[in-house]
């Protein structure tokens, strides 16, 4: 499968215990397993919701799993040691024998290097993405101001030899072009001693034949300066994506098979393609040559499916899985062979069709078996095993073994253990149907003391806002309900998933229909009988940011208070933040207007949160990331103003480290969640009382 590779904390005594002191050795079941947790004073700890975030911020410890082709073979990263002298480790538990004496492992030391990623080139090869030294930031790696260097170290199995550089022995050429050099384009499933590897000489992006045992890599393929990716079928190149002379579309490069001539088959607007994922998707190579696999919603139809795409023609010449009531959200690609193996959906919750081997049956009976809060995600085959990772409002990546010859699972260990000792909440769908008719679906995370009159209730629109929300874990949502909020989370109309027709609902409706769902919803839940209509707080982030300010403008006796971050209140000014440098983006100019149309421009400035402020009556909280390159920390800087012009009460903060994110430091998050939290036990009931001056009183919260 695709892997994100996330870091997490204890697993499995069985598999997961090893003495870090040697290269490779059997494990040691005595040691101990210490976890970081970045803590509060004591004075600030105020219950279920401390614990529940020195669980969600507690330091991770242990990657997410590999499994070797044979599927006899696991492997992962795990941190030892004390909090900053931690050396990470490589670990390979051998499944066979650990069934038989579960105390078995293999642990390599990783010196002086950051793990990125860990995967099987063979059973008898590991390859590890490593960083020389310095710290992550938005993906990037940095030591001392500057950007390093990336590579892949090429490790036998047992952990025992010499670790191989992959590009090791290549010209300053390729080194020097090369600050990450990490990514494989195709294990060579057939070819257990070579990759492909796309990789930079000069300013030309090539791709290359990297030989595992020794590190050379010869030319395989030769792209231009203009080429940013590759994909391969069979081991053979057949699609490269190019940027066009503008640098403002994506060209499609393709040819049928090897001797086949390279051509344009598609071009698309790179900005668009960045905004909107349901473009063109590789999604895996067919077996018939000349045709591949794609995630894409093709004109005249509704749902994005996976369609087999001719490249000889750059036509789309089947359906291979469409449905008619969700979009395909997602492509399940075999990390190992690259070949397509499933897809998912999401209705409620993410469902995983498997279309590998005879896994389907298993699959579906392990799916009743672990229930409709969960989602199974299986992130590896092999062998008659399936490697699954296990998701769901209470539980947060866990990861199992699937034996379908035995049909026993077993737990492998859990991404954050710690959530274990805390409290989490089941989520309720709640579907109802809006002033015009049309479906809004939502989810309800009610706190312990249940639905009832009084119960206060945080709206909590997604971003996007082309995003959705499902029945899954959201660390926001959880941390509310341990304070003792119910939950409302809309999948207004405009969010992805339930096909063209909704999406473009939602089209030019920013603070208006988008809005009205939200609303109708409120109204919905208040006249069950199960909130507070006096206890209602609108909380948001990016679009959903927007939302909160709209939704307190439009309707100031509806909420008690807002809460907005990293938002945009300026629709004209987010436009012009977002055009390229030809005053041009067709995604937002489709989705908020054409600002160049007097009548169009009008109208967004009439749902501008930032040029009504004076009709909000409610307090109010803002909040921006200063390395945000989504939206502008400008847009809350301006509403911030706004509000002490028409003299709303209003808080202020924003975070040096944060970005596009509540922030980007487990401090940083702990203070935004912490501001939060005192905001809400202030301003719930419609005033700022000034029983908490948000900086000083019962000390200042953690710094960034």
């Amino acid at each position: 499968m695709t892997k994100v590779f996330r870091f997490a904390p204890i697993c499995l005594a069985a598999l997961m215990f090893f003495s870090p002191g040697a290269s490779a050795q059997e494990a040691d079941p005595e040691r101990g397993q210490g976890v970081g947790v970045v803590r509060i004073p004591e004075a600030l700890r105020r219950g279920p919701a401390d614990a529940f975030l020195d669980a969600a911020l507690s330091l991770v410890e242990t990657s997410q799993p590999t499994l070797s082709p044979s599927g006899r073979y696991l492997a992962f990263f795990r941190d030892e040691g004390d909090v900053g002298q931690q050396v990470t480790h490589l670990i390979v538990i051998d499944l066979d024998v650990a069934q038989e004496d579960p105390g078995y492992s293999r642990a390599m030391p990783l010196n002086d290097v950051d793990a990125l990623w860990v995967d099987w080139a063979s059973d008898d090869r590991l390859l590890v993405g490593v960083a020389f030294g310095g710290e992550r930031s938005n993906g990037d790696l940095f030591l001392g101001g500057r950007r390093i260097f990336s590579r892949v170290l090429s490790i036998q199995r047992d952990l025992e030899g010499e670790s191989v550089v992959l590009f090791g022995r290549e010209s300053r050429r390729v080194t020097a072009a090369n600050w990450r050099l990490t990514h494989v384009v195709d294990m060579l499933p057939s070819d257990p001693e070579h990759i492909l590897m796309s990789a930079y000489r000069q300013d030309h992006l090539h791709l290359w034949r990297v030989n595992v045992l020794t590190g050379d890599a010869q030319v395989s393929d030769r792209g231009n300066r203009r080429t940013i990716g590759w994909h391969t079928q069979h081991g053979v190149a057949v699609m490269r994506l190019d940027v066009g002379l503008n640098g403002r579309q994506l060209r499609i490069i393709a040819r049928q098979g090897e001797q086949g001539r390279w051509r344009e088959v598609l071009r698309l607007r790179r900005r668009d393609v960045e905004e909107r994922q349901d473009e063109f998707v590789w999604a895996g190579h067919t077996e018939t040559p000349g045709e591949i696999y794609v995630l894409a919603r093709p004109d005249g139809h509704e749902f994005v499916g996976i369609h087999r795409y001719d490249l000889a023609e750059g036509a789309f010449v089947g359906v291979v899985a469409e449905r008619d009531d969700f979009d395909i959200s997602e492509a399940l690609i075999d990390d190992y062979s690259g070949q397509y193996v499933g897809h998912t959906y999401i209705d409620d919750r993410t469902h995983f069709d498997v279309a590998y081997g005879n896994f389907r049956p298993h699959y579906r009976a392990l799916v009743e078996f672990f229930g409709d809060q969960m989602e199974l995600r299986p992130i590896g085959f092999g062998g008659g095993r399936m490697l699954l990772r296990v998701d769901g409002p209470v539980e947060l990546g866990s990861f199992y073994i699937y034996d379908s010859q035995t049909r026993h699972v077993t737990p492998l260990y859990s991404l954050q253990p710690l959530m274990n000792q805390v409290q989490l909440f089941e989520m309720e769908a709640f579907h109802i149907e809006a002033r015009d008719g049309m479906t809004i679906p939502g989810y309800v995370t009610w706190p312990e003391r249940g639905a009832g009159p009084d119960t206060p209730l945080v709206v909590y629109p997604h971003g996007g806002p082309e995003l959705r929300d499902r029945v899954a874990f959201d660390p926001m949502t959880q941390f509310l309900a341990n304070l003792g909020y119910a939950v409302y989370q809309p999948n207004y109309r405009g969010s992805w998933g339930y096909g063209r027709s909704f999406v473009e609902a939602g089209h030019g409706q920013w603070g208006l229909a988008m809005q009205d769902d939200i609303s109708d919803g409120v109204d919905a839940l208040i006249a069950s009988g199960r909130v507070d209509p006096d206890r209602i707080c609108i909380l948001g982030f990016s679009y959903g940011a927007y939302a909160a300010l709209a939704g307190v403008v439009r309707e100031p006796d509806r909420y008690s208070c807002a809460i907005a971050g990293g938002g945009v209140y300026d629709l004209p000014a987010f436009l012009e933040h977002k055009s390229d440098d030809q005053g041009q983006n067709e995604y937002w100019t489709e989705w908020i207007g054409d600002p160049s149309d007097a009548e169009t421009r009008e109208r967004m400035l009439q749902v501008s949160p930032r040029y009504h402020a004076d009709r909000i009556t409610v307090p109010v909280m803002l909040y921006h990331g200063q390395r945000d390159t989504v939206t502008d920390i400008s847009q809350t800087r301006a509403m911030a103003q706004a509000l002490r012009d028409a003299g709303v009460r209003h808080y202020y903060f924003d975070s040096q480290q944060a970005g596009h994110d509540w922030g980007y430091s487990p401090a940083s998050r702990r203070r935004a969640y912490f501001q939060i939290r005192m905001f809400l036990d202030d301003a719930m009931d419609g005033e700022l009382n000034g029983s908490w001056d948000y900086e000083d009183n019962l000390g200042k919260p953690p710094a960034d």
